[in-house]
């Protein structure tokens, strides 16, 4: 997936679009927004219209991020096929590179965050097949990904060397 710093050309411009778009690129929510609009004296968008504009963008992006996780998941299948790495049963399998995190709190509490961040990338083609938080899990074995993640899984038991 590509950032770019404005959304792709289509029939209805909106600075205000275009503005919570760089504002999620460069990692800034709506408090460094307003601040970054005082400083150029131009006046900032409600809270409000922010998160609504945010949601619309994130929208875009997921779907841009859905579309290239499905080809990049085509493109492994592919490369695994190429390479001979069968199952017994001719299904393809392919390497993957899995990292994630779950934040631990250090304010004295006796809990966790509740949320975490995975992914998982294709070890031939180092394209993500799976970016996700806690809450978005379920899509790692989504059908469009040509069930390819699913049968890694399938098949994890097959493997008896150490990770």
């Amino acid at each position: 997936m590509v950032i770019e710093s404005e959304p792709p050309c289509t029939t209805k411009k909106s600075v205000n679009t275009a503005a919570v778009w760089g504002s999620i690129s460069t990692g800034i929510g709506h408090s460094q927004h307003e601040e970054l609009m005082g400083v150029l004296n131009v006046p900032a968008m409600t809270f409000r219209t922010f998160r609504k504009k945010t949601s619309t963008v994130k929208k875009v992006w997921e779907e841009i991020l859905n579309d290239d996780m499905k080809a990049a998941g085509i493109e492994e299948k592919r490369v695994a096929i190429e390479k001979g790495n069968l199952m017994p049963d001719d299904t393809p399998y392919i390497t993957v590179i899995v990292d994630g995190g779950w934040s631990k709190r250090t304010y004295g509490h006796g809990y966790d965050a509740s949320s975490g961040v995975a992914v998982i990338i294709g070890a031939e083609t180092k394209k993500p097949l799976f970016l996700g938080d806690c809450f978005t899990t379920k899509r790692i074995f989504h059908q469009n990904h040509m069930n390819v993640l699913r049968t890694l899984v399938d098949h994890r038991q097959l493997w008896s060397k150490t990770s």
